[in-house]
């Protein structure tokens, strides 16, 4: 798990698990470059619209919950050790590269098919 935190390139994932590191990376920090392209790599690689829903509200949250956090100055549980960090030291998130947190007009849960499943060939954007 450390070597995916720390680089997940060179973690020896499975093709499938490349994209999905990928789209978390693209959807975290250039979530406006996000588009029905993405889905269908995702898609290809085997994934169903239910686990690309799932997999983007837990890449979300995680996002959000980091930002909230971030936002009110709360500190690190001490008895947690950093994930992927060996030899680097301060925060673990690196400002410079996140992208803008502009909100987006229309998100994916506005496009939820019948009964509450995701249908995302309708698009996220």
């Amino acid at each position: 798990m450390h070597a995916i935190v720390h680089d997940w390139r060179e973690a020896g994932l499975s093709e499938a698990d490349q994209a999905l590191c990928d789209y978390a990376e693209k959807l975290t920090l250039r979530q406006t470059e996000v588009g029905a392209e993405d889905l269908e790599v995702l898609r290809g690689h085997g994934f169903d619209d239910r686990a690309i829903h799932d997999a983007t509200q837990v890449i979300g949250y995680f996002n959000y919950i980091t930002r909230v956090a971030d936002g009110l100055g709360v500190e690190p549980e001490t008895f947690v050790r950093p994930w992927g960090l060996r030899g680097l030291r301060g925060s673990v998130h690196q400002p410079d590269k996140m992208a803008d947190f502009r909100p987006r007009k229309v998100g994916a849960s506005a496009k939820m098919a019948e009964h509450g499943r995701p249908n995302l060939r309708q698009g996220i954007v």
